[in-house]
């Protein structure tokens, strides 16, 4: 499974876990028109360390990370949706949504009145364009994004964690070079979803 921990060496497995969640909404980003990748309103949502955190390596195995019921029947994408909103500060425009997840405007369209529909999202007009519309998280989908989001942190620490130190050290630097080569435009990408 990974290499025995040397017992003298400290790892902090949430911390290396924290880096893995904000190199992956990297690596998902398709590019917009013309290949251009639109860059995110906000850097990747970065999960505060909770002041009671314990060390990952007293984590047991945790569940796997799970929306509620009202969402797990939802449009494919939702999970992705209401990702990127908790990464780009709680709001952004449809538009926007589209081209960073892949997804065709027409799916974003429903997601977002389904997540509406729910009481997760508003809708309002934008501020610079009256023509425009601004998607925000209500508290309850800014709870669930949170809750969500701590659960695939504990998860993903818990991985490293398997792994061992050399190992998940060195799957994160992987990672970041993965990360590194998606933001490169030239790369071939699909196009939609």
């Amino acid at each position: 499974m990974g290499k025995q921990a040397d017992p003298s060496e400290t790892v902090d497995y949430e911390e290396l876990a924290r880096e893995v969640m904000g190199l992956v909404p990297l690596l998902h980003r398709h590019p917009g028109p013309g290949g251009h990748r639109p860059p995110l309103a906000h850097p990747p949502h970065v999960i505060p360390r909770p002041d009671d955190a314990q060390d990952a390596s007293s984590f047991p195995p945790p569940p796997h990370p799970k929306l509620p019921g009202d969402l797990m029947d939802a449009t494919r994408g939702t999970p992705i949706v209401l990702g990127l909103l908790a990464r780009q500060g709680g709001q952004s425009s449809p538009g926007a949504l589209a081209a960073c997840s892949g997804l065709s405007k027409g799916r974003i369209s429903n997601i977002v009145t389904a997540l509406e529909t729910k009481g997760y999202v508003e809708k309002r007009t934008s501020d610079s364009d009256a023509r425009g519309v601004v998607v925000s998280l209500t508290e309850k989908g800014r709870s669930v994004t949170d809750a969500h989001e701590q659960a695939v942190l504990r998860r993903t620490a818990w991985m490293l964690q398997r792994l061992g130190p050399e190992d998940a050290r060195d799957g994160v630097r992987v990672l970041k070079h993965l990360a590194e080569l998606a933001q490169d435009q030239h790369l071939p990408q699909k196009e939609g979803r």
